[in-house]
C-alpha cells in the first residue's frame, strides 16, 4: 500500500482534536494502553548504550514530549535533545518543558529543512514508533537524510521489527508496516550496521484488540512478554553509521 500525507495527516489530525481532553505520551488515548507502551519502550531504551553517550539527540515525531524527556534524562553529558513534530504537539511541549533549557521542541514534519539539518549534525536520530506512521514520499526523504550522518552517528528506532507483520497491523488506511528486512536494507543503503536490538514487546496490543483497553488485558500482556516460547514482534533497534 502506497501511504500518502493525506492518510496520515488525517490520523494525526483525529488525535490533535482530543487534546483538550487527553494528554498522553502516545498515541491510544487510553490510559491502560499507554501504561503498556510507555513501561515496555522505556526499559528498551535505557540499555541503548548510544543514547547514554550522545551530545546531541534529534527526536523525530516527538508528539507530546514525554518520550523525548526520557530521551534527554538518559544523556549522561550536559546535551542537547530537540524534538520536532507538529505544532499543536510541541506548542504544548514547549509549555510543560520550559524549565529545562537543553530540551526544546520545534514545530516541523519531514521533509522540513529544519529537520535535515538537524538529522546530518544529530549524534543520535530517534524515531519511536514513527517510521511506520510516515508516507512512502517522507521515508525517502528521511533515508536521504541518513546517508549523510556522520560516521559514528547512530539513529534508533522502535518498531515493529519482523517479517511477519501482525494481523491487526495490516490494511490500515494510516500506517503501513514495513518489514524488518525492509528497514534494515533500507538503513545498510545509507550506511549503517545493527548495533544493538533490544525487543520491546511480544504481545503488541493484540491481546488489547482481542479484550479491550482495560486492566486485565495490560496485565496479560506484560505476562506474555514474559513467557520463555513467545518472540518481539517490537523492537529498540540501534544503527550505527559506518
Amino acid at each position: 500500500m502506497q501511504l500518502s500525507r493525506e492518510q496520515v495527516e488525517s490520523f494525526w489530525q483525529s488525535r490533535v482534536a482530543k487534546l483538550d481532553t487527553v494528554r498522553d505520551p502516545c498515541h491510544y488515548m487510553d490510559y491502560w494502553m499507554d501504561r503498556y507502551t510507555w513501561e515496555t519502550r522505556t526499559a528498551a531504551l535505557e540499555k541503548i548504550g548510544c543514547l547514554k553517550n550522545s551530545d546531541y539527540t534529534v527526536d523525530i515525531g516527538c508528539g507530546l514530549g514525554k518520550y523525548t524527556e526520557f530521551l534527554w534524562g538518559l544523556m549522561e553529558s550536559d546535551g542537547v535533545c530537540r524534538g520536532f513534530d507538529r505544532k499543536e504537539f510541541t506548542d504544548l511541549a514547549t509549555i510543560d518543558y520550559a524549565v529545562y533549557n537543553q530540551l526544546t521542541f520545534h514545530e516541523g514534519l519531514v521533509p522540513s529543512y529544519d529537520i535535515q539539518l538537524a538529522v546530518q549534525e544529530a549524534d543520535v536520530v530517534t524515531l519511536l514508533t514513527v517510521w511506520d506512521f510516515m508516507s512512502i514520499e517522507d521515508r525517502g526523504y528521511l533515508s536521504t537524510w541518513f546517508r549523510s550522518m556522520k560516521k559514528g552517528s547512530n539513529v534508533v528506532m522502535i518498531d515493529i521489527m519482523t517479517n511477519d507483520v501482525p494481523w491487526h497491523q495490516q490494511d490500515l488506511s494510516y500506517k503501513h508496516v514495513d518489514e524488518w528486512a525492509v528497514k534494515n536494507v533500507m538503513m545498510k543503503i545509507a550506511g549503517f550496521e545493527v548495533q544493538q536490538q533490544v525487543p520491546v514487546s511480544c504481545a503488541n496490543m493484540q491481546i488489547f484488540h482481542k479484550l479491550g483497553k482495560n486492566a486485565p488485558a495490560f496485565y496479560l500482556s506484560k505476562l506474555w512478554d514474559k513467557l520463555p516460547f513467545t518472540k518481539p514482534q517490537v523492537s529498540c533497534v540501534s544503527w550505527l553509521k559506518t
